[in-house]
């Protein structure tokens, strides 16, 4: 995984442009003359062979001498290698000094600056790009000529659809979208950017900051066989915690479903897109594939050949890095960045990143808003694997992660304060352990890949299934049950597949939607219990496959809620005799608009049967005997 280094935000301060009625043609001896770049974040630029080039021919800026009341301010035009004006900016005559801002575009002013959002073309985006430079004061130097390095006041942003799930049909695409700018104080932002759209994507000049909680970063329009979906993409921990920062890009993968769509990636990079032939290229990181080299030696000079081009600032290492490889390409990347350090295993260099894939320094760095993803099969021996104060990701990447001491708290626990992201890119990616494999007091997620033992939501928990594999096996590889819902806690499972004695058990307030399968039999014995066992407040909707024997498909304790009955054969329906009487032998409660048919529905209680009461619930009821 990648440890980005933050570069520190670009303080404002505060001028404004303005145009003098005295002006004319310079002509004046004490004229200001102008060098300007784009430091080494360069945007809209056009590349000469020689690489002096940083703006593109016709573009204007404005340049203030804030010690100065008349002829104070002018607009420079940019041709082809100089900065001209038919303003009058002159220095301060004598020793006094003389001290300059500069903005761009032209238009806006030093320290405010209302953002476009019309923004749905290469063309257009230069009219966003707000930059600004500024002077310590000086005394005129004998060229008459100062040097303005200009950065960026505000964020790029890229929203890639990676992923489409199979609710859509035949190769659907992006066809519209809004991106949401934050605003403050310097900022003005009238509206939703329609940002230029092409290939899935979307990229948009925003302003830096931190999204609230529960809003959206864009609404999008997917094109899907001739019919639209129109959905919004809500923020995630990575916006509303860390938030954006000026002069950087961000790009951000979508998962698409017709129900959901989620941020499942985040990548934040200096803003180094360049704009070439009309088009947007992106500056591609290079790789190294670390098995292709016989020595750590061979491998060292590969690495410090990678990073002596100065504008390398990044480097992936390919194939399973031992801990001992991994000391070898810090020590060269810090022969070549002598700016570098070792922090806790990590290089850290300015704005170099390196590829960390050792778990033990993975984990180290796994820091919010970040994924750890496995190179290889990892283990981890110190027991509980906490999760605290972050949200992060978890890509099991078709490899196994095992937790090896064998006692109950061997487990992964998600504080309450957390968020977890369970996830697998490739194929038969699990996570093992003796006896509970994941516990979730904070918020959890499991989108892909398989738990071999159970896993808990805690009081404090909220869990989201939307796909992966719930075994619920215990430490003597018998199927228990598979999750399990506390008092107190909330579970959405709208997709994957839950299996052991009893797959599901629900003490809190669990919803079932989708099409989820719930599986009650257990695999390694003769036993077989129920598919789902409430305790708790639990609701059935959508179209799960519910497989039982045993105890069958719904072991009552309490009622469920149905908003779905079978359409092709029946539930079995259990509740101890103990159970009956409080509940008057309810076990099903109506939801919305449907008309429960008791013929769905099959008791496994002797010497009772399935009736449906006045209020349209199901319940248990005594077998009528005939003397």
């Amino acid at each position: 995984m990648k440890k980005y280094i933050a570069l520190a935000a670009m303080a404002l301060t505060f001028a404004a442009c303005t145009q003098e009625d005295d002006f004319t043609p310079q002509t004046d001896g004490d004229a200001v003359k102008i060098n300007a770049t784009i430091g080494r974040l360069q945007t809209r630029v056009a590349y000469e062979d020689d690489g002096a080039t940083n703006f593109i021919n016709g573009d204007q800026i404005c340049v203030q001498n804030i010690l100065r009341e008349t002829k104070n301010v002018a607009t420079y035009t940019f041709y082809g290698s100089t900065w001209t004006t038919t303003d009058a900016l002159v220095w301060n005559g004598g020793t006094p000094e003389s001290q300059f801002q500069a903005w761009d575009p032209a238009t806006a002013s030093f320290d405010k600056f209302t953002l476009p959002t019309d923004q749905n073309s290469i063309e257009e985006l230069p009219a966003a790009d707000w930059m600004t430079a500024s002077t310590s004061a000086m005394v005129k130097p004998d060229d008459k000529t100062i040097n303005l390095a200009f950065e960026h006041k505000l964020a790029k942003v890229t929203v890639q659809i990676t992923e489409f799930t199979s609710q859509f049909g035949y190769e659907p695409r992006l066809m519209a979208a809004t991106i949401y700018s934050l605003s403050d104080e310097y900022v003005t932002v009238n509206g939703g950017i329609q940002p230029v759209l092409g290939g899935n994507a979307a990229t948009a000049i925003v302003c830096p900051g931190r999204y609230a909680v529960d809003t959206n970063l864009m609404e999008v329009t997917i094109s899907d066989d001739g019919r639209q979906t129109f959905l919004n993409v809500p923020v995630n921990a990575f916006l509303t915690n860390t938030g954006l920062e000026a002069g950087k890009h961000y790009r951000f993968s979508l998962k698409v479903g017709k129900d959901a769509i989620s941020i499942t990636k985040v990548n934040v990079e200096p803003w180094t897109t360049k704009d070439i032939d009309g088009g947007v290229a992106e500056e591609v990181f290079p790789s190294i594939d670390g098995t292709d080299y016989a020595s750590l030696s061979a491998l060292q000079n590969a690495v410090k050949e990678k990073f002596s081009d100065e504008d390398v600032t990044s480097v992936t290492l390919d194939g399973k890095v031992t801990d001992e490889v991994h000391a070898a390409v810090i020590s060269a990347i810090s022969e070549v960045k002598t700016e570098g350090a070792v922090v806790n295993g990590n290089l850290v260099a300015g704005s170099v990143t390196y590829t960390v894939n050792t778990f033990s320094d993975a984990l180290t760095a796994w820091t919010e808003g970040t994924t750890l993803t496995l190179l290889g099969a990892a283990t981890y021996g110190d027991g509980e694997l906490l999760i605290e104060d972050k949200a992060v990701i978890l890509d099991l990447n078709g490899y196994t992660l095992t937790l090896t001491e064998t006692s109950a708290t061997a487990r992964i626990n998600v504080a309450a304060n957390a968020e977890l992201t369970i996830r697998d890119s490739g194929e038969n990616g699990q996570i093992d352990s003796y006896n509970q494999s994941v516990q979730g007091n904070g918020i959890l997620y499991l989108e892909s890949g398989t738990l071999n033992k159970q896993m808990q939501v805690g009081n404090t928990g909220t869990f989201y299934m939307t796909g992966g594999k719930v075994l619920g096996r215990n430490f003597q590889d018998k199927n228990i049950m598979a999750i399990r819902v506390v008092s107190s806690a909330i579970a959405y499972i709208s997709g994957g597949t839950l299996q052991g004695y009893n797959a599901l058990v629900n003490d809190g307030i669990t919803n079932i939607s989708g099409n989820p399968t719930i599986i009650g039999e257990d695999s390694e014995s003769e036993h077989s219990g129920s598919a789902i066992r409430n305790r708790g407040s639990l609701t059935i909707s959508g179209e799960p496959v519910i497989t039982a024997a045993g105890y069958g498909h719904l072991y009552a304790e309490t009622p469920f809620t149905l908003n779905i009955q079978p359409t092709e054969g029946t539930w079995k329906v259990f509740m101890w005799s103990s159970d009956i009487e409080p509940n008057n032998g309810v076990f099903a409660i109506p939801g919305a608009d449907i008309n429960l048919d008791a013929s769905k529905f099959e008791s496994l209680v002797e010497g009772y049967e399935v009736k449906k009461l006045d209020d349209g619930s199901l319940a248990l009821v005594a077998t009528a005997t005939t003397e």
